[in-house]
């Protein structure tokens, strides 16, 4: 309507997010620098927020309008889901095929981590953008934190972006949060235009739709921002609606005047703080008592959903439950559980969608493969040959009690595939066939969609799939013990393990090493300890557990330890 009289080629101020419109103040170069550093970053977690209206959305389009081949994005405009919905939604964003009708956490996580595996073996990299993030509802936020569990022995798998209002910051400051606030990398917050900067934001957008950069005077760009606090959907709000009225008037230039009444029509006042009248409050209190009526129905159908869902997938690995209970350590080789598992196998088995039966075919070659195994136990002999170790030369009635022998410990338990990987160890698995019988075998590596299988001392290859489909979750793997046997060094500890532990951090990190290192437990070693947990996307609790000494092991790239994913190197800081 008014663009010809304008001589404009499209409409200068839409509030749709359009990255041609793009105007780069400074504080949107920064956000968009933080965003930016989110997609190469080996360990980010982005968190950026702003006002409403302030640009946040158009950045997150500008970054996703040419991203490199390299990456791979899923973008998550809805957050108001459940913790599966938001699983089904990420595997539907990245073309990742599941079951419709499944109800597993843990078979939509194996299949996104199987996914990241394979797009990291390929050297590529995965970005989860959640927008308007401030929605999120707690359970649906921690199991987010649970994504960046997925990971290599050295790299995060998954690099995620939370973009929301500045309610967004105040959630995570929430004391259930704590862990995931922690493991925030690059934090930024979009602030509004300046006066100077919203008389650019008006021009550059008249210029880039065609039009004359002089339609909007220093005096006028002046008022627009007074009644926009230099947000800038207001601005266009105002602008557009400027225009509209200039245009009806038969003016090529918009004033003061215009601009009043333009900021009247579309905000309900013309430059005049808004005065609430008895009537208005009145009315106000009606509808807030209407809304919470039926925010309150809401909540009631939401947690109905919650309790109704099945929720399968298991506590994160954490310092805590890594350090295995005595009373819990098998006391035969690989002692099963006593409770069966065979409705998980089931529903793994069950779980496979028709586009996918070319997988289940592929099984029968490792079920082929199953029905010929010979000697079960070989499976912890081979754990012990990729140690290096003559399974031969120890002497125990368990695993776990000859791995004691030469300072290796035991993980022995049930977990997700997630799990197994982060942990970068052979495995010995439990695993059933086609007709439910029980099995264990050495999983000696992974590269890409292919994992090493060692069955009676022989090498085979199969797909990963194919070991979802037919894994219980149980494993079994070893990892070294520090020189003098502690499966914990923390604040109360003290003795060979601390000037052990100082070396393997100053060699990580790319500190001098001390000639002659402490061995108390001071605070500069837990600043080490604290560096390395935040590089390692770790909790950062400056206490040395199980997954912090494996980690550092990783980092270290040390030669007498066997990894289950392709090494890369470290360099220090």
């Amino acid at each position: 309507m008014y663009l010809e009289h304008f001589g404009l080629n499209r409409k200068p101020f839409s509030t749709t997010p359009d990255p041609r419109f793009l105007f780069l103040s400074s504080k949107h170069r920064e956000g968009l620098a933080h965003l930016l550093f989110g997609t190469q970053a080996d360990s980010s977690f982005v968190l950026l927020t702003g006002e409403i209206g302030t640009g946040k959305t158009t950045l997150c389009r500008t970054l996703l309008e040419k991203p490199p081949e390299d990456i791979h994005v899923a973008l998550i405009l809805n957050p108001l889901q459940t913790p599966y919905e938001l699983l089904a939604s990420i595997c539907d964003e990245f073309g990742i095929t599941y079951r419709s009708d499944t109800q597993s956490r843990k078979v939509l996580v194996d299949r996104i981590n199987v996914f990241l595996l394979q797009k990291h073996s390929a050297g590529q990299r995965c970005i989860l953008i959640i927008d308007e993030a401030q929605n999120l509802s707690i359970k649906t936020l921690e199991q987010i934190r649970l994504l960046t569990n997925l990971e290599t022995g050295d790299h995060k798998l998954l690099k995620i972006m939370l973009i929301g209002q500045p309610e967004l910051k105040l959630l995570l400051e929430r004391p259930e949060l704590k862990q995931l606030n922690q493991r925030i990398t690059a934090r930024y917050h979009l602030l509004p235009l300046s006066e100077k900067e919203t008389a650019s934001y008006l021009g550059h957008r008249i210029f880039k739709a065609g039009g004359k950069t002089d339609i909007f005077s220093t005096a006028v760009a002046k008022k627009i921002h007074k009644l926009a606090n230099g947000v800038p959907r207001v601005i266009n709000l105002i602008a557009e609606r400027a225009l509209l009225g200039a245009y009806a008037l038969n003016r090529h230039k918009i004033d003061k005047k215009l601009v009043a009444r333009a900021a009247n029509e579309v905000l309900g006042k013309s430059g005049h703080r808004f005065k609430p009248t008895l009537a208005n409050l009145l009315m106000a209190a009606s509808f807030l008592l209407a809304v919470l009526a039926i925010s309150l129905a809401g909540l009631n159908i939401y947690l109905q959903k919650e309790q109704s869902e099945p929720v399968t997938s298991k506590q994160p690995v954490t310092t805590e439950n890594l350090v295995q209970d005595e009373s819990e350590k098998p006391e035969t080789i690989l002692t099963v559980h006593k409770q069966a598992n065979a409705a998980a196998v089931a529903e793994i088995n069950a779980d496979i969608s028709d586009t996918q039966q070319a997988d289940k075919t592929e099984l029968a070659d490792l079920n082929s493969l199953l029905n010929q195994q010979k000697n079960q136990p070989a499976a912890i002999d081979s754990l012990f040959t990729r140690w290096g170790i003559p399974p031969y030369s120890l002497t125990g009635n368990s695993a776990c009690e000859k791995a004691a022998q030469v300072k290796l410990d035991c993980i022995y338990r049930k977990g997700s595939f997630a799990e197994l990987t982060g942990y970068d160890r052979p495995a010995v698995l439990e695993i059933t066939d086609q007709q439910n019988n029980r099995h264990q075998i050495l999983l000696s590596a992974i590269q890409g969609e292919n994992a090493e299988i060692i069955i009676d001392g022989e090498k085979q290859n199969v797909t990963v799939n194919e070991l979802l489909y037919a894994w219980n979750g149980d494993f079994l793997l070893f990892w070294r013990l520090p020189p003098d046997g502690s499966k914990i060094v923390r604040p109360e500890s003290s003795g060979e393990s601390i000037a052990w532990l100082h070396k393997q951090l100053d060699s990580v990190l790319g500190n001098a090493s001390e000639q002659a290192a402490s061995r108390h437990f001071g605070k500069n070693l837990k600043q080490k300890l604290i560096e390395f947990q935040t590089m390692a996307g770790l909790n950062p609790d400056g206490v040395a557990g199980p997954q912090t000494l494996i980690k550092l092991a990783t980092f270290r790239a040390d030669a007498d330890t066997p990894r289950l994913l392709p090494s890369k190197s470290h360099g220090a800081k």
